[in-house]
């Protein structure tokens, strides 16, 4: 796997989809190391949580996830995990005008904000961020990346790179404990 941009932190595929978990694979700070990324910063998105109801019960439908399609009226939304080792989120939790509940993990919530086909909102770069709740909306704040975020990051490679690292450090970086094989 690999991303434009981890704002910072390497997210796990774990964390991301549910992969199994690997090393190679697994949640890690970079600190700065991406920083010339215009979007390793993103500034406050204001999103409706009409909107989030809709593209979450949207998400729930097409995925076959009953407790997600079938929500009413979001009236809150959180974030209920964070990864211990980088801050990312990992669970975001929507509870609803009659106090049902439905989570899902932070990169789909982005991925579900992604899939409006008309367009009407822009969705969140990357699912590095925090929520805060203000009345009929919520607020993405102190959002970080581009991407996923999990595995190789391409600016920070590209950084590595320019410091002097051969490729084989720069995998080694991104996936530490992988082997390094030449096939031809």
């Amino acid at each position: 796997y690999y991303s434009a941009c981890n704002g910072g932190a390497i997210q796990s595929a774990a964390d991301a989809w549910g992969d199994q978990p690997l090393r190679e694979l697994g949640a890690r700070v970079t600190g700065d190391l991406d920083d010339q990324c215009r979007l390793f910063s993103w500034p406050t998105m204001r999103i409706s949580k009409a909107f989030v109801h809709e593209a979450v019960t949207s998400w729930g439908q097409r995925n076959k996830l009953p407790y997600l399609a079938d929500l009413g009226p979001i009236s809150d939304v959180e974030i209920t995990r964070y990864n211990r080792i980088t801050n990312r989120p990992e669970i975001i939790t929507l509870i609803d005008v009659h106090g049902h509940i439905g989570k899902l993990r932070a990169e789909e919530f982005r991925l579900a904000l992604l899939m409006d086909p008309n367009r009407r909102v822009k969705a969140p770069p990357s699912s590095f961020f925090k929520i805060r709740n203000d009345g009929a909306y919520i607020l993405l704040v102190d959002g970080h990346g581009y991407g996923h975020g999990v595995g190789l990051s391409q600016w920070g490679a590209q950084a590595l790179a320019q410091r002097g690292y051969a490729g084989d450090y720069i995998l080694s970086y991104f996936y530490p404990g992988g082997r390094i094989r030449k096939l031809w």
